[in-house]
């Protein structure tokens, strides 16, 4: 574990240009918080910020504001909820809402960022200094310093270290991520802890891509559901397809996709 922080500090020292400041991505979740006091005990300049995407878990901007004054909060000029009603659900693949409510931040930046090689089979193949490609973040690099840990080292060094963290992880909880709301990134039993632990959200997306619909027919989400709470049932089972949904819709007894959504809430029990 020594050798893993001596090699995180060793890095953002190395990286660091004197004049120019790293940006902190701040979520208030297990890895920002430990980048956090790798960054301080660095002894780096960096600007740390949260951005506001207005599917933030309940309690989490009153969360930095007590543990960590020193980031700073941004707001965004759209909701994220706006953005569904004029282009849909994001996916794995189209998340537009990171670009407008997140990313938008780092633009032409290095960014000091929370992620870990083994959250998923891309990130495996990251480099602790990542440029990014992407024509519209204009170079931007990300600084990864905690790329190579474990979930079990991220906790077992805020155990140590005595960080504040969001009370999210732990019962009655159990979030096993720390961030947006329905986050399309997230596994479909993330997502359903949830949006069952706040029905409100869920219901906020419903009304969101009921807009979407009505207001775009020609579109994917336009032609192909029926209602919005098939939309939104498509949305929340990432192994879902198409021709499932038409399926399902054809059969002998048709879905009832309200009363289905209901239930994945938890509100028929």
């Amino acid at each position: 574990m020594e050798r893993h922080i001596e090699k995180s500090i060793q890095l953002l020292q190395k990286l660091e240009k004197s004049n120019e400041p790293y940006n902190l991505g701040f979520s208030g979740g297990k890895d920002s918080v430990v980048i956090l006091d790798l960054a301080k005990k660095a002894g780096v300049q960096f600007n740390a910020i949260y951005a506001v995407t207005t599917v933030d878990a309940p309690g989490t901007i009153d969360f930095i504001k007590k543990n960590y004054p020193e980031v700073k909060i941004l707001h965004p000029d759209i909701t994220f909820f706006q953005l569904v009603a004029k282009k849909g659900f994001p996916s794995r693949t189209r998340r537009f809402c990171c670009e407008f409510l997140k990313e938008k931040y780092g633009i032409g930046k290095r960014s000091i960022e929370g992620m870990r090689a083994s959250e998923g089979r891309k990130r495996k193949a990251y480099e602790p200094e990542q440029c990014d490609s992407r024509n519209f973040m204009k170079g931007a690099v990300h600084i990864l310093p905690i790329l190579e840990w474990t979930e079990k080292q991220v906790w077992d060094y805020i155990r140590e270290n005595n960080l504040p963290y969001i009370k999210y992880y732990d019962k009655p909880y159990n979030f096993n991520r720390h961030g947006c709301i329905g986050c399309p990134l997230a596994s479909n039993k993330q997502k359903r802890k949830e949006f069952s632990a706040f029905p409100k959200y869920a219901f906020a997306y419903i009304r969101a891509i009921k807009k979407y619909i009505k207001t775009h027919p020609n579109t994917m989400f336009g032609k192909f559901f029926e209602n919005e709470y098939e939309a939104f049932y498509f949305y929340v089972n990432s192994d879902m397809s198409i021709a499932k949904i038409k399926e399902r819709r054809n059969s002998l007894f048709k879905p009832n996709y309200k009363e289905i959504v209901d239930n994945y809430l938890g509100l028929n029990q």
